[in-house]
């Protein structure tokens, strides 16, 4: 969309694979490039950001793509429906016992089931041979370069198996592995916005604080994580839509729904959080 006059940095996983450690993933607010095009950044580590482009081009569809990625013009929160609390539930499940174990099987890392967002909602860094698995409003895409195979999973353990797992790989789900599963649209498309707004605001906390650990989710509570020296951040999924800084409780969503300004006002509270922790 940038067209190759760019190095492009966004908040989702992008092909090639990274295979190397720590992260085992690309760096959103990576700023080096090994040629001589600017960065264009959605944190603020580049030479330019996605706002100014959408200004510069009046294109809209290129504005429509970068609301959908959460690169500029970002969408609104609107009210959690009522069917949040059980796609927490239904999505956490499916990232426990079959994202995560899958990346982690993917890359030979057994602690790699850090987890990231994705357009639909979460998934995984892309592993060795182009492939991700990741959730996309309820549909599970298994992607293999430029093919990509979804199914609506029934059941965690239905899941597992379409996609290699073994019985033996699946933990502890705050699901029962063989209930059937709703995974609302609704529902889906709220808590893919929470995620993607917590990237978001946690990735560009990062970039203003110098932190090191690219922020993840993470598949055993579905809370979006940033480390920012000695402090953690958590955007909490369940119990619904909270922001907290070593467990203070410091924001909630309903303070943020409906307004323009949600990514600096989140950005602010958290900054006077971070700055009275020391």
């Amino acid at each position: 969309m940038v067209g190759g006059r760019y190095t492009a940095r966004v908040l989702e996983p992008s092909p090639p694979a990274i295979a190397a450690p720590p992260f085992f993933a690309d760096d959103p607010c990576a700023r080096a490039c090994d040629d001589e095009r600017l960065v264009v950044s959605p944190v603020g580590t580049g030479d330019l950001s996605y706002a100014q482009l959408v200004a510069e081009r009046e294109d809209p569809s290129f504005t429509a793509f970068c609301r959908r990625h959460w690169l500029a013009a970002h969408p609104r929160l609107g009210p959690r429906p009522p069917t949040w609390e059980r796609t927490v539930v239904e999505y956490g499940a499916l990232a426990t016992d079959v994202l995560a174990p899958w990346r982690a099987r993917a890359v030979g890392v057994p602690g790699a089931r850090g987890l990231r967002i994705t357009e639909g909602g979460l998934g995984t860094p892309f592993v060795p041979g182009e492939r991700q698995l990741r959730l996309d409003t309820g549909v599970l895409v298994l992607q293999r370069a430029g093919e990509a195979d979804g199914f609506v999973p029934d059941m965690v353990a239905e899941a597992a198996e379409v996609v290699g797992l073994d019985a033996p790989a699946l933990g502890a789900s705050p699901a029962a592995r063989h209930e059937r599963l709703v995974l609302d649209p609704a529902g889906c498309r709220a808590l893919a916005d929470w995620l993607w707004f917590a990237t978001l605001v946690l990735e560009t906390l990062r970039a203003r604080t110098g932190g090191r650990w690219p922020v993840i989710i993470d598949p055993d509570h579905l809370d979006v994580v940033a480390r920012i020296g000695a402090d953690q951040i958590r955007a909490i999924s369940d119990p619904p839509g909270f922001v907290g800084v070593d467990g203070r409780r410091v924001l909630d969503h309903e303070e943020l729904e409906g307004r323009d300004d949600h990514v600096d006002a989140a950005l602010d509270v958290l900054l006077v959080a971070l700055a009275g922790s020391g």
